[in-house]
């Protein structure tokens, strides 16, 4: 008598792992309807604070859930997905998804053609730090920051002198600040973020070694995953989509696919990066899914930095190893991302 596999409920389980000598980190990971016994392939995710629910980020989600439910609805195929979530501070969140090792790191250009702010600052939310003691004075006539300002970067010197007071929202911050009211010219925005991000210190390489290192064995120990690098995959947005290809080609014995979506390639000078990729693009190199948009001054602006890098992977021994997706239409956001993860997941499936 045959007697049918037990089935296994879907669900989302959360982990807090050691992240380094002062804090750990939340990991998130989705595990779908399987059989008992039933072994899945898996992928990392960066920003796992924006992979599962609108709840957890204000920005939107990738809906990775109802990604993974659809593909198996469609091929019978499916698989894990772990958000490893980035840090609050948007400083600190892009430290860590930024390796020091691909290069100096320049900060980026303010994009031309960015559209005016809404009037006034926006409100920040709830429970954020207050501003440390000791922070300088603003100039006069500048408006007052509001409270639960996150803290800056130790060292920020103190503002340009004569900074003219800003009326209505000036260009935003680098990736993750809130935006400032305008007024600013884009020279004085550049001056500003320049000096704020003298204390800046790139640590990709920390984040590479607790994915490596912890996030994948505890992961592996714990959850029905098929092991081995044929299945097994990373994806990231962003500053994530920059990491991960880092990471990806940092070891191409541990991952078949990688996805870069809109990645901060712009952190380096281009010769930097190309350098770093024609280093370790051969024969082994993972399958490369690189996407970016053009439909707002930021995205173009990530999207002008990835380019070279596509062309680049076209002269190589891996140039029948990737994808180039380019959306004229699409902004910066996850919004953007979610049908690129679809086709992702698709792809790594098959």
């Amino acid at each position: 008598m045959l007697f049918k596999k037990k089935i296994i409920p879907a669900e989302l389980v959360s982990l807090e792992l050691r992240y380094n000598e002062n804090r750990s980190k939340l990991v998130r990971v989705f595990v779908p309807e399987h059989k008992k016994g039933e072994k899945l392939p898996v992928i990392y995710m960066t920003d796992g604070q924006s992979v599962f629910d609108e709840e957890s980020n204000p920005l939107g989600c990738w809906h990775t859930r109802e990604a993974v439910a659809a593909e198996k609805a469609a091929t019978g195929k499916a698989a894990i997905i772990v958000g490893i979530h980035s840090d609050p501070n948007p400083m600190l969140r892009t430290a860590e998804l930024t390796p020091a090792s691909i290069g100096q790191f320049v900060p980026p250009p303010i994009p031309e053609g960015m559209p005016p702010m809404p009037e006034g600052m926006p409100s920040m939310p709830e429970g954020m730090p207050p501003m440390p003691e000791g922070m300088p004075s603003m100039p006069e006539g500048m408006p007052p920051m509001p409270e639960g300002m996150p803290p800056m970067p130790e060292g920020m010197p103190p503002m340009p002198e004569g900074m003219p007071p800003m009326p209505e929202g000036m260009p935003p911050m680098p990736e993750g600040m809130p935006p400032m009211p305008e007024g600013m010219t884009p020279e004085m925005m550049q001056k500003m973020m320049e000096e704020m991000m003298k204390g800046f210190a790139p640590d990709g390489e920390k984040f590479d070694e607790f994915v490596i290192k912890t996030v994948m064995p505890t992961i592996e120990a714990k959850f029905p995953v098929k092991k081995g690098r044929e299945n097994t995959a990373i994806i990231g947005s962003s500053s994530g989509g920059l990491e991960v290809f880092y990471i990806a080609l940092s070891h191409p014995e541990l991952f078949c696919a990688v996805g870069a979506l809109s990645p901060a390639f712009l952190f380096y000078s281009a010769d930097n990066v190309k350098k770093w990729t024609s280093e370790r693009l051969n024969k082994k190199t993972p399958f490369i899914y690189l996407y970016c948009g053009e439909g707002e001054p930021k995205e173009k602006q990530m999207c002008d930095a990835a380019k070279p890098v596509f062309e680049l992977i076209k002269t190589t021994a891996a140039k029948n190893k990737v994808k180039e997706v380019i959306s004229p239409d699409a902004i910066h956001n996850e919004s953007a991302w979610e049908p690129i993860f679809k086709d992702f997941l698709h792809i790594f499936l098959s």
